[in-house]
């Protein structure tokens, strides 16, 4: 496989971009685009861009293999979360990509003390999108999830997935409460309210900022 680094404007508008594994030809191409000034923020693009080809290829062998067990789609908010999760392993502290969600007000829910702005679940339904910082972001976060309080290994999670983060954690665990654990450790650290006022310190780890309870850290 070869990657192709090239500095156009136009085919990176965004800061970085790929076109999946070549199955005619077997070359791919990433671009990284001369806006990103960053040396380190241009290399955690090139990270992020370089895993979301790899998953086209995965998903290319997978296909030959006639299962969808370890499919990821590098177009929607799980392929999305997943990159950049890969990326800041490299390059931590880039970017915020959890605020969105964390503060999202789309949901309002009456409670016994007012409205309440509930967080939308994405685990159990993927956004076709990847450009949606709210549904990637939730996918960001249960990946941190899973890897700092759950104790899977990424090798393992990324083996186990399928069409949504749900149908993922059922194949790490057996378990169809996939959604109902992740929302309640995040609600212990950073309960649902009337004004959510995440603020950012960079960090897209929230579980290694404070501490849960130990019933929460366990598989």
């Amino acid at each position: 496989m070869l990657v192709w680094i090239t500095n156009d404007k136009t085919v990176a508008p965004g800061g970085g971009h790929n076109f999946g594994y070549g199955t005619q030809d077997r070359h791919s191409q990433v671009s990284v685009s001369a806006i990103v000034t960053n040396p380190i923020v241009a290399k955690w693009i090139f990270v992020a861009e370089v895993a979301e080809l790899l998953m086209s290829y995965q998903n290319y062998i997978q296909h030959k293999k006639e299962t969808d067990q370890g499919y990821w789609n590098s177009g929607n908010s799980m392929g999305k979360a997943l990159s950049l999760y890969l990326a800041e392993l490299l390059y931590p502290g880039i970017d915020d990509g959890i605020s969105a969600w964390l503060n999202d007000r789309s949901i309002s829910v009456q409670t016994s003390s007012g409205i309440v702005h509930e967080r939308v679940n994405w685990i159990s339904a993927t956004d076709g999108y990847d450009s949606h910082a709210v549904s990637y972001g939730c996918g960001l976060l249960f990946l941190y999830w899973l890897v700092t309080v759950k104790h899977f290994a990424i090798e393992d999670i990324i083996a186990h997935s399928w069409n949504t983060f749900a149908q993922l954690y059922q194949n790490l665990t057996g378990g169809l409460d996939g959604w109902q654990q992740f929302h309640d450790a995040v609600n212990i650290l950073y309960p649902v309210s009337a004004t959510p006022n995440f603020v950012w310190n960079g960090s897209n780890n929230i579980f290694l900022l404070k501490a849960l309870p130990k019933s929460h850290l366990t598989k």
